[in-house]
């Protein structure tokens, strides 16, 4: 199968890049600001890498506003 979202159409009325992983479990990332809230946050886009060692990696898109999601803001501030 090939696929090139950006370079061919797609004849779906939704986007088939997502459905490739079925089922997609859900993460559920808790993160911590830097004024002590708590933020809990489901992703779809997670996966286990270690678990000698245990190590997570996730994608955070862009909010539809082009902002960022407090997980990642989060992150990257307290580290």
């Amino acid at each position: 199968m090939h696929y090139a979202p950006g370079l061919e159409s797609c004849q779906l009325s939704f986007s088939s890049f997502k459905p490739c992983t079925a089922p997609r479990p859900i993460g559920w990332l808790l993160t911590i600001s830097v004024n002590c809230v708590l933020s809990l946050a489901p992703y779809s886009q997670w996966q286990n890498l270690s678990f000698d060692l245990p190590l997570v990696m996730f994608a955070a898109n862009q909010l539809s506003n082009g902002g960022r999601k407090h997980t990642v803001i989060n992150e990257e501030e307290t580290r």
